[in-house]
């Protein structure tokens, strides 16, 4: 699928994505980009904890595997991380619905600071890698 990354891979491509996150929170008019980069940014740090607990390849696939990627590594995060499941399967939802519900961005404008909120929150799975 893709080539073999390393924890620091992982660890630059969530920076980019929550500073990203940050310049477009400024705006109002780009909050639905700002979730789907929060969402992003979880992912990361998420690959990241999995290589520092050397347990990375419980998110790769092998042949002949129907999971997707995005299960496993909601199942992970539900097992080894269970403190921040819920901000990581909001982060999820959120992300989702604002990638597919092409309206979505116009009703979440309409909530002061909801995708600030949300970066808030994202930055929370950060301390995983401490």
């Amino acid at each position: 699928m893709y080539p073999k990354h390393e924890m620091s891979d992982h660890l630059r491509k969530s920076e980019h994505d929550c500073d990203l996150a940050q310049q477009l929170s400024i705006r109002e008019d780009y909050c639905d980009w700002t979730i789907i980069c929060c969402f992003y940014f979880a992912v990361h740090c998420v690959e990241a904890y999995a290589h520092k607990i050397g347990r990375e390849r419980e998110l790769l696939g092998g042949l002949g595997d129907e999971e997707s990627l995005h299960r496993k590594r909601e199942r992970f995060v539900q097992h080894r991380l269970k403190d921040y499941f819920s901000i990581y399967r909001r982060l999820y939802d959120k992300s989702r619905r604002a990638r597919y519900d092409p309206t979505y961005f116009e009703q979440i404008r309409q909530l002061k600071d909801y995708h600030k909120r949300l970066l808030e929150a994202a930055r929370k799975l950060k301390s995983i890698l401490r």
